[in-house]
């Protein structure tokens, strides 16, 4: 026969405390609407990007709202290609989009964007 090993009563009791601190911070949770937070999330990256006249950004979805508002963008490339990669399949055409491989060349190409001899 196996030896049943028992619980102290002391952690038996810590349990139920954290059990009970769980289920209060349970009743302070407010249902979010997951479409409203998207929404909000979009509102904030378009107001964000309409202030400036050409975005250099790092991030995919960066390049891509730009793209989708208009805005001249620069893009510097992740290690690894992903953005340049998703460029050359999907955005090449845009006349007003550039990948940059460091940032003295993203400032020069969005100088260039400004200047509109890009």
């Amino acid at each position: 026969m196996r030896r049943r090993r028992r619980i102290p009563r002391a952690w038996r009791r810590r349990r139920v405390v954290v059990d009970h601190s769980l289920a209060r911070a349970q009743r302070h949770v407010v249902a979010v609407d997951r479409d409203e937070l998207v929404d909000e999330a979009a509102r904030f990256g378009r107001q964000l990007l309409s202030r400036g006249r050409v975005v250099v950004t790092d991030r995919l979805h960066g390049h891509v709202l730009a793209l989708l508002l208009g805005i001249p963008n620069v893009v510097l490339d992740t290690g690894y290609g992903k953005i340049s990669r998703f460029i050359e399949a999907w955005t090449a055409p845009a006349e007003r989009s550039r990948v940059a491989r460091d940032g003295a060349q993203a400032a020069a190409l969005a100088q260039q964007l400004l200047s509109g001899a890009g």
